[in-house]
């Protein structure tokens, strides 16, 4: 579904897509997001974010965050506070490139 969402640019599918990931997570191990758990709440509880994930193996010290289309300000604020740096992302098109 989530790869259906990005080609169709229907983000109500991505969102969907993503909150079922992040409960999958949870349903395997809580602690893998407790590191984000507290500050991203907050910022869905409010409305500024709409869904997220942690990332990387165990959580890997990053956590992606879709924003509300007006939350992106209260979620920057937000995450800056909690002493995290804002990673922005684009999408990627020839993967991992070697030379040689």
């Amino acid at each position: 579904m989530m790869a259906n969402g990005l080609q169709k640019d229907r983000r109500d599918m991505v969102v969907s897509s993503l909150r079922e990931i992040c409960e999958g997570v949870d349903l395997i191990d809580k602690t893998i997001h407790d590191p984000f758990r507290d500050v991203v709440e907050s910022l869905i509880g409010q409305g500024s974010a709409i869904a997220w994930k942690a990332l990387g193996a165990g959580g890997g010290g990053c956590s992606a965050i879709l924003c509300s289309p007006s939350g992106l300000e209260d979620v920057t604020r937000a995450i800056e506070s909690a002493g995290w740096e804002v990673i922005e992302w684009d999408f990627e098109d020839q993967g991992v490139l070697l030379n040689g």
